[in-house]
């Protein structure tokens, strides 16, 4: 049953399950990590959050990242009442560190599945499984923020599906990564993250080899990162 197949529109690898990913196993264990810790509001709790999440890469201040952990610990006794559009606009009235405003929408589905684990996380790699466009284009933010919202239960909806089909397959992840305590949710949201992931790279290697033929033979290699990423 396991395998490399089409489910609810999508298509995951669930061959990881037997071929268990060493990096993916790291990753799922520093979040049941975050889990367990996410009660003690102290910086060792926000700096391995930060890193795991690439909080510091995303270019945002300080005051962002203080604003975001205040909203988050103020969640933890009542996290049925998150609201995902209101917190986007609150830390969208917070510049970054081009002085420019921005809508972290993925930050906030990441607050918001450290406090409910059912709930799925948005990110690039996700977004690649289904399909996703970027929404650039929404200039509204509010408009535009609709339409993540739109995504985003159309991924809780299909994992909701996926869970009734691939309980086998869930059961056995949870086995071999060693994490029986989490939600059945959750394990599918890390099998589609790490499937996207995987597209990502075999795209990537695709457009390194496009990039090879295209650079003559004498021209020096060390430009060719650079140039992929014109791609």
């Amino acid at each position: 049953m396991l395998g490399h197949r089409k489910m609810a529109n999508i298509e995951l690898k669930w061959n990881l399950t037997e071929n268990i990913n060493q990096s993916l196993k790291e990753s799922v264990a520093v979040y049941g990590w975050l889990l367990q810790n996410r009660e003690n509001r102290n910086e060792i709790f926000k700096f391995v959050y930060k890193n795991y999440y690439r909080i510091e890469n995303a270019g945002l201040t300080e005051q962002w990242k203080e604003k975001y952990f205040t909203i988050l610990f103020s969640r933890l006794k009542s996290p049925e009442k998150i609201n995902l559009k209101n917190i986007c606009l609150e830390l969208y009235d917070i510049k970054n560190q081009k002085d420019q405003n921005s809508l972290q929408f993925s930050f906030v589905t990441k607050m918001q599945n450290i406090l409910i684990p059912q709930k799925p996380i948005y990110d690039s790699n996700v977004s690649k499984v289904f399909g996703y466009g970027t929404l650039y284009h929404i200039k509204d933010i509010s408009k535009r923020i609709y339409e993540f919202l739109k995504r985003l239960k159309e991924i809780e909806a299909t994992y909701s599906s996926i869970i009734k089909s691939e309980s086998s397959a869930i059961n056995k992840f949870k086995k071999n990564y060693d994490c029986d305590n989490l939600a059945d949710e959750k394990i599918v949201d890390f099998v589609a993250w790490q499937t996207g992931k995987e597209m990502f790279y075999q795209v990537t290697s695709v457009n390194r080899g496009l990039a090879r033929k295209a650079i003559p033979s004498a021209m020096p290699r060390r430009s060719l990162s650079s140039d992929v990423r014109e791609f």
